[in-house]
Parts: C-alpha cells; structure tokens; sequence
C-alpha cells in the first residue's frame, strides 16, 4: 500500500469506532472526538473533520464524514460538498471528488480554499427522491 493511501486510511479510520460491536452500521453514529465538527438539522448529523486538521489557504486538504439520520441511522444516499465565500459570492476554484466509503461514511478530497476569510460548507444528502443541504462555517486565517 502507498504510504498516502495508508495515511488516508488511518485517517478515516480515526472516525470510526475503534470496534465493531452487535449495533452493526448505527455504531459509527455515535462518533464524539474534540477535533470533529457536528451538525444537525431535523433530518441528518453529520460530523466531519478536516485533515490536515488545521488548513492552509490554496492548499488542497480532505474532509471526513460520518452521516447518520438523527435516529442513528447511517446515511446511504448520494453526498455532493461545496463550499463558497458568501461575502464575496464565490465558490471553491476546483470542484471536490466525494467518495463513499461505507454506509455513513464519506472522504471528500481536493478540497481547496484559495483564499483566506469566512468560508462556508455546503453538504447536500440526496436520499429516497428527496434532497437535504446542511451548511458549516469555517474562518480560514
């Protein structure tokens, strides 16, 4: 295994349990870590870290997701990520590559903010006809 795939797997494994237990799939919903970000609307959590964890403008990074239903169910519809600078109206210069790791598991990568301010995520869960976003701020310095 390459040396980066073997660190990108350690890294979206830090978000999951570090045991499977008889709770199956709903067991990576009950993901707290100091370092991840959560968010919730009536429908969807979704916790999510960065890596690097602390992220450098005009450099690329990846975002791990864990997606679960409010009720602990993992989330296993389609995710498309953006972000953008609302103060100024625009978006990322690169458009992210979204792969779906397990059922409620997602890596975002190429992921760049190419300037520094308020960014915002955008995270649109498309699922049974039916299509959620969830937004996220993040101030890059």
């Amino acid at each position: 295994m390459k040396k980066s795939a073997f660190i990108l797997s350690l890294a979206a494994a830090a978000l999951l349990p570090l045991s499977a237990d008889s709770a199956g799939l709903e067991s990576i919903c009950d993901l707290t870590s100091q370092t991840a970000v959560s968010i919730s609307d009536k429908t969807y959590r979704i916790t999510y870290k960065t890596d690097p964890q602390q992220l450098i403008v005009s450099e690329p990074f990846t975002v791990h997701l864990l997606i679960c239903t409010v009720e602990g169910i993992p989330f296993d519809g389609d995710l498309k990520v953006s972000a953008a600078m609302p103060k100024h109206k625009h978006g990322m210069n690169f458009a992210p590559k979204v792969s779906k790791l397990s059922p409620g598991s997602y890596q975002v990568e190429a992921m760049v903010f190419h300037m520094p301010g308020a960014w915002g995520y955008e995270f649109s869960l498309a699922e049974g006809g039916k299509t959620t976003r969830l937004l996220s701020d993040h101030l890059l310095k």
